[in-house]
């Protein structure tokens, strides 16, 4: 690692990775093999010393993986769970390992890590986002909208493609079409040259 060091030359590789625009798509793959495998043989070498914040990176690195190859998914599990192991009272780590569950199904798994991270760090509106979601996904519709709702009073910006869609989907579900309407007013006045917005919010007053 020409004489820096080696961890820290692991957090630049994983850094630019993660970045993904500083390096070329044909590239990605073989330096994220390098990356990888380097920080798992350096976190079993520290072994009970090792910094979590490495596990956590690397799970991050797994998850770049997990669009392509859902197997990834494990792994990301499994150095989190390594994460939390050495430091319980980091919430990113429950965080991290919460949207793990949700993105494999694992709603009511995923639920009581939501909670665990909520309880370390009661501010962090992404995990209210992610438990209010994975609290849509097993019906428990008062409390789903009530933790959507913290987390954009917190902060929490929605209007993307993805979470249009995943607040649509739990609006839908509980046949909030008011909520839903006032919802596409916001994401129209954002994206006011989308016609497809434009149809959904037409459609919902017709």
């Amino acid at each position: 690692f020409g004489g820096y060091p080696k961890e820290g030359v692991l957090r630049s590789i994983a850094d630019t990775l993660l970045i993904g625009n500083r390096i070329r798509a044909q590239d990605w793959q073989e330096v994220f093999e390098l990356a990888v495998s380097e920080l798992e043989k350096e976190l079993s070498i520290e072994g009970e010393s090792a910094d979590p914040r490495l596990y956590i990176r690397l799970s991050e690195l797994y998850n770049e993986r997990v669009p392509i190859e859902d197997r990834y998914l494990a792994d990301s599990e499994r150095v989190l769970r390594k994460a939390i192991d050495l430091a319980p009272q980091r919430p990113d780590s429950y965080y991290g390992l919460g949207v793990n569950l949700l993105n494999r199904g694992l709603s009511e798994a995923a639920i009581e890590i939501f909670q665990r991270a909520l309880d370390l760090n009661p501010k962090n509106y992404k995990a209210h986002w992610m438990f209010g979601l994975a609290l849509a996904s097993t019906k428990r519709t008062d409390e789903s909208i009530r933790e959507l709702e913290t987390a954009v009073e917190m902060g929490y910006d929605w209007r993307n493609l993805t979470d249009i869609r995943n607040l649509t989907q739990v609006y839908i579900t509980i046949k909030r079409y008011d909520k839903l309407a006032a919802m596409y007013e916001e994401v129209v006045r954002v994206y006011p040259d989308d016609p497809q917005y434009h149809l959904f919010l037409a459609n919902l007053y017709a």
